[in-house]
């Protein structure tokens, strides 16, 4: 399906009591990807692109307190996903393929452990969608797109659930 498909096969669906007592749970943003996903199956109107751009935003603060908690799990990932974090506002407009080139392959970001990459996703899967749902073209290809990313950062949480034990 998606490159990230033998990936979330792979990966188990647990919970460690750390990352609990730690306060993350991923439950709830996961539940609001899977809606997002669902949604970009409708016909393309305005309406529909308002709708996934609030859910992408919804997923972005989300996120933001995700990241916060996971530098707390993996304190080596602090200065990846504090350098994310100050981004997360300003990528909601930057064009797509300054988020490609600096925030999904890392561009603008400094060196990190591979357990910080997934936790980063979390955020900037959505800020695409959310860029992707307000750009000037808003057809079949842009809800491909979106639940494309949306898709990617549903694997990208499970493995973050998986890192964070």
């Amino acid at each position: 399906m998606f490159k990230y498909a033998a990936l979330v096969a792979a990966v188990s669906f647990s919970f460690s009591a750390s990352a609990a007592e730690q306060g993350l749970d991923l439950s709830g943003y996961i539940a609001k990807a899977k809606v997002l996903v669902a949604d970009t199956q409708a016909e393309p109107t305005p309406e529909l692109a308002n709708k996934l751009a609030e859910q992408g935003l919804a997923l972005v603060e989300d996120s933001k307190k995700i990241l916060a908690q996971v530098i707390k799990v993996k304190p080596q990932c602090t200065d990846y996903l504090n350098k994310t974090l100050a981004a997360a506002d300003a990528m909601l407009t930057m064009d797509l393929d300054t988020i490609e080139r600096d925030y999904h392959k890392d561009g603008a970001l400094p060196k990190a452990p591979g357990e910080c990459y997934h936790a980063k996703d979390l955020l900037v899967h959505p800020a695409t969608a959310v860029v992707l749902a307000r750009g000037e073209t808003f057809d079949k290809e842009a809800l491909k797109s979106i639940e494309n990313e949306i898709q990617e950062v549903l694997a990208h949480a499970q493995v973050t659930e998986a890192v964070i034990k």
